[in-house]
């Protein structure tokens, strides 16, 4: 993509995408480690087509890496909690101390900024509840922060991490 054509890219609004992007991208989400010759048939286009696309894709931000998803509960952190926060005002300044120390607390896993009754969403990942405790007073003493509420999951029903993105043939 061009300098030009990604600064008149609107926020939050897709680019269009070939199809073959699009199978490229759906492939790739599930089978993240396929070499271009594996993904070739997949795909329905030669080996040097798919390394230029998921090249583009990759430069493009389309792509942002590749990772292994881990069991948590084999590596010792069964325990998911759900956090919303509410810091004391809505002031910018006071939003970016509290993003930049949160960002610091490497048992979250997530952090969202919502509109509603809480100012952030996060999911906290833990060895058991004692561990929470822990994660909890670290999380009460950020930057401004109002109220806590915990959500702790007893059990996890659905857990995607593939975008429902629809290849066109």
């Amino acid at each position: 993509m061009t300098d030009s054509a990604r600064s008149s890219r609107r926020p939050g609004r897709p680019r269009s995408l070939a199809p073959l992007d699009m199978r490229i991208l759906h492939v790739l989400q599930v089978q993240g480690r396929l070499s271009n010759e594996e993904l070739s048939p997949l795909v329905h286009a030669s080996a040097s087509a798919c390394s230029r696309h998921r090249r583009q894709l990759e430069e493009s931000g389309f792509i942002k890496g590749y990772v292994a998803i881990v069991d948590q509960e084999m590596v010792g952190l069964p325990e998911d909690v759900f956090v919303t926060i509410g810091l004391s005002d809505q002031r910018p300044e006071h939003q970016r101390a509290f993003e930049a120390a949160v960002v610091e607390v490497e048992e979250v896993m997530a952090c969202y900024g919502t509109m509603g009754t809480s100012d952030y969403l996060l999911r906290i990942v833990a060895r058991n509840s004692l561990d929470y405790e822990r994660v909890r007073a670290r999380l009460t003493s950020l930057p401004h922060v109002e109220h806590l509420h915990s959500d702790s999951v007893f059990r996890q029903v659905l857990r995607r991490t593939e975008l429902p993105i629809r290849p066109v043939d």
